[in-house]
């Protein structure tokens, strides 16, 4: 799925981004590298090759985690709880630590580690791709959001947006949902990949959909 956007005097490229890739992916056609090739700059979400990892480490410390006696089980129902329970014995995480995390830390862990799990990697991701050609290229690279501003994003992620999410179809089967996704990526069906989206909004959270779309995207 790649887009050319043109006026009189500038050329905009737009590519869908996988955070977390595999080699299916690769290798990209030649009009995206061409279209990198002849780019002044790239614009990413986050320039994750230079992320200060101190520093988000402090954050995530500071607003993803419960303070005190205080666990995740006092703030969702007993569902969601034994949901999260038997994930994490599926996937060998201590459920004592996943209680000591906040709603929206929770919500990161369970859409990542099936895919890291079943061969996904960030080091194959395409925006992690295309910062490693800036780099060698010295090409500028933008950055359109930061990583406290993603952070103050995702942390509005509450208890009841988690319960939604946790029952929703793309969570119980997360490995298949991505690899179908990753599919009608590769192959640019924008019909299908529009009706897979529509199908997860429908069955989660409002609210979640306006923070991670609506909203953001009018920044």
């Amino acid at each position: 799925m790649f887009w050319k956007v043109a006026s009189a005097g500038n050329v905009t490229y737009l590519l869908g981004s996988i955070h977390l890739g595999s080699k299916d992916m690769y290798p990209l056609p030649a009009e995206i590298e061409e279209a990198f090739e002849r780019s002044a700059a790239l614009l990413v979400e986050i320039d994750i090759n230079h992320v200060d990892m101190q520093k988000m480490q402090a954050l995530l410390l500071q607003t993803g985690m419960y303070a005190g006696d205080d666990t995740l089980w006092n703030h969702v129902g007993k569902d969601t709880r034994q949901r999260l329970e038997e994930f994490c014995d599926k996937y060998g995480f201590p459920a004592v630590a996943l209680a000591k995390m906040k709603p929206w830390a929770v919500s990161m862990m369970v859409s990542s580690i099936p895919l890291l799990k079943n061969g996904m990697e960030m080091g194959l991701g395409i925006d992690k791709y295309f910062l490693d050609k800036a780099d060698q290229a010295k090409k500028r690279v933008v950055e359109i959001e930061s990583v406290e501003g993603q952070m103050k994003l995702i942390s509005g992620i509450t208890a009841e947006m988690l319960e939604k999410s946790v029952a929703s179809p793309a969570s119980q089967h997360p490995q298949e949902y991505v690899k179908q996704i990753q599919e009608v990526w590769i192959t640019g069906d924008t019909a299908q990949m529009e009706k897979i989206m529509r199908e997860a909004m429908s069955s989660g959270s409002d609210e979640f959909d306006a923070r991670m779309l609506r909203d953001r995207n009018l920044h």
